[in-house]
């Protein structure tokens, strides 16, 4: 009997520093800093050794033989059979059986879902086929599947390999250089909610094509990124959502005007609308922003319940984080 392993990959919130991964590539100094939580909602799924290439998911099923792998053109599973592919060119693997049982993680909205299904494919592998790699390399494996797609991610989008916790990851030249995890002493009551859809490789595309113009956003994201980790060291949430505030202040003066796609007035205004009810005390875009998603920063717990409830009464689909 063929031997079925159990396996979780969880999403990850971008706190601070979205763009540090790629942008550390364009800098002068080759510098970038971002601050990354994982979080509990992810990828649950069941994976066993199989004759051929199977992915089952929301009832739609890939089912491919080996030597047909280049066949498939599905925009939807790319990121899955691009992956796959970079790890049967490099290590001597058979097929792969993916069957996903649970998936929380939005899609497309700024928490990694992309990057959480690469991982998941990689980690599928390692546990059927006992392919010993070390956690960078199956984010470097991952990260390259992703980009055959036509995405232009960062390899910040994988740091949840590390598995739970806070950490900041420092990057030279669009690589991570070191990571360090944060301990923090008290709970940081989050709020993600869903706004509306995005196109992400839209948005890095046209980041990329005028990253000259726009240099200053990053230089003044990494200040405030620095400042960010003394505050999440030091237990101070009301910084922390200061912060939260200065940086969505630099986006939408620095990064908004570029194009209509990256305007965030929709985050303003739902923000505007909710802090006149009960206080929050930081929001900020996600992701390749673009309006795709918000986060909030909440004083207490029940804050959270309070504008977890006004959201869902808003109609946008939300969820409550605590890391």
């Amino acid at each position: 009997m063929t031997e079925e392993y159990k396996i979780f990959i969880p999403g990850r919130l971008c706190l601070f520093g979205e763009h540090s991964d790629w942008a550390s590539s364009f800098a002068t100094d080759k510098k970038g800093i971002a601050i990354v939580s994982t979080i509990g909602e992810g990828i649950e799924a069941t994976v066993s050794r199989n004759d051929k290439f199977i992915f089952i998911f929301n009832n739609r099923l890939i089912e491919l033989d080996l030597d047909k792998l280049d066949s498939y053109q599905d925009k939807f599973f790319s990121y899955v059979i691009e992956t796959y592919k970079i790890l049967r060119e490099e290590y001597l693997i058979g097929g792969i059986k993916i069957v996903i049982n649970n998936m929380d993680l939005p899609i497309g909205k700024g928490l990694a879902s992309s990057a959480a299904v690469c991982l998941l494919v990689t980690e599928a592998i390692c546990k059927a086929y006992k392919v010993d790699l070390t956690v960078d390399k199956k984010i470097d494996i991952s990260y390259r599947g992703e980009r055959r797609t036509g995405s232009l991610c960062g390899k910040l989008d994988f740091i949840s390999a590390y598995g739970k916790g806070i950490y900041v990851i420092n990057f030279n030249d669009g690589e991570i250089d070191n990571i360090n995890k944060i301990e923090n002493n008290c709970n940081i009551n989050m709020i993600f909610s869903e706004i509306k859809k995005k196109d992400t490789k839209k948005i890095l595309s046209i980041l990329h094509d005028n990253y000259n113009n726009i240099s200053e956003y990053f230089v003044k994201d990494i200040g405030i990124c620095n400042k960010a980790i003394d505050a999440i060291s030091n237990n101070d949430i009301v910084l922390l959502g200061k912060l939260m505030l200065e940086s969505q202040d630099n986006y939408n003066e620095i990064i908004s005007p570029l194009d209509k796609i990256l305007c965030e007035d929709d985050l303003v205004n739902i923000y505007m609308s909710i802090s006149k009810r009960k206080k929050i005390l930081g929001y900020k875009g996600i992701g390749s922003h673009g309006g795709g998603a918000i986060q909030f920063l909440l004083k207490d717990s029940e804050t959270q319940d309070y504008i977890f409830i006004k959201l869902k009464q808003l109609k946008y689909n939300s969820y409550k984080i605590t890391i």
